[in-house]
């Protein structure tokens, strides 16, 4: 920006890099950088330099960084595909010249580009992608997918039972059938290999009523095929690899008959994720989730203590929901 003086015995021009002066006429060259500083924006045009992630859904904060935006978030108007959203902070980043815009992802907005205009002037576009949720809902589909094992020796119980015994010492059998492992397995999950797991719970119904205190700890098995448990194998459940990737469900009251949120498991989104993360993981293959008596329920001695839920063989197969994009 050149800034010229003058009066009526000479020219003053203030240089960077020195004045050059002959007789009384002083010149100078006051030199121009291309460097483009915050507050320019009345000037320069905003530039997007970069938006990560380039991909989300309504509501996800998205932080766009750039040069010649405003320091005051109020007047960067950002638009995702024609549809404005609301800047609710302004960072300066570790250079001088850029700054980092905090926004969200505006309700009813779809795939295409994004802007950021200052006063009149509107940065090039950049592309954003809209994703969606996706809801997979896959109940047991076989008797040998819901099946109970003793902790002690690993044998399979009636895989024809009705009810699964949660943290419930079973006095059934001959000995008894004791504490039990659940094994859940569930067949066709249709999520592709790297999908991101938003949430994940299964869904049980009440055999009969409970009020004690009750925990069962959930894992999944680390592996990218679950195979069919096998009745005639000892610790054909509990011998399992188990996802590093677990959750402790301290379950509450139960009411027979009941399918409500108190039937439903804690969230299994990290299990879940753990697998279909893996290498060998496949859309449409099968998982199977294992459930361990823990804290109160490991040394459970009375039929009471648990809680009965409904089996493919009884009233109500046990119902997988799993929420990703």
């Amino acid at each position: 920006m050149m800034k010229l003086l003058i009066n009526t015995k000479k020219i003053l021009v203030l240089s960077m890099s020195g004045i050059l002066c002959i007789g009384i006429l002083c010149i100078g060259i006051w030199s121009c950088t291309d460097d483009l500083e915050i507050g320019d924006a009345d000037i320069y045009p905003p530039v997007i330099t970069e938006m990560y992630p380039a991909s989300g859904m309504e509501g996800d904060e998205i932080p766009i960084t750039g040069r010649n935006f405003s320091t005051t978030a109020a007047e960067n108007v950002v638009s995702f595909n024609g549809i404005a959203a609301t800047v609710t902070a302004v960072n300066i980043t570790d250079f001088s010249t850029h700054l980092t815009l905090t926004t969200t992802v505006p309700v009813g907005t779809t795939t295409g580009p994004v802007t950021v205009t200052v006063g009149n002037l509107t940065s090039d576009t950049v592309s954003f992608t809209i994703t969606s949720l996706i809801t997979l809902v896959v109940p047991i589909t076989a008797e040998l997918d819901d099946i109970e094992e003793n902790i002690v020796n690993g044998q399979v119980n009636d895989t024809g039972s009705s009810d699964l015994e949660l943290g419930e010492f079973d006095t059934s059998g001959t000995p008894d059938n004791g504490l039990q492992v659940i094994g859940l397995r569930y067949n066709g999950i249709t999520i592709p290999a790297g999908a991101t797991i938003q949430s994940a719970s299964i869904q049980f119904m009440s055999e009969s009523d409970g009020d004690l205190e009750c925990q069962m700890t959930i894992y999944g098995e680390n592996a990218g095929n679950s195979v069919v448990f096998d009745p005639a194998v000892a610790y054909t459940v509990a011998g399992r690899t188990k996802t590093t990737a677990n959750a402790v469900w301290d379950i509450p009251a139960w009411i027979q008959d009941d399918v409500t949120d108190a039937q439903k498991t804690v969230d299994l989104a990290s299990i879940i994720q753990e697998i279909v993360n893996r290498v060998d993981w496949v859309s449409g293959n099968s998982l199977s989730i294992i459930m361990v008596p823990t804290g109160i329920s490991a040394t459970a001695t009375e039929k009471d203590q648990g809680r009965e839920a409904a089996t493919f063989d009884g009233d109500y197969a046990p119902e997988l929901t799993i929420v990703y994009e």
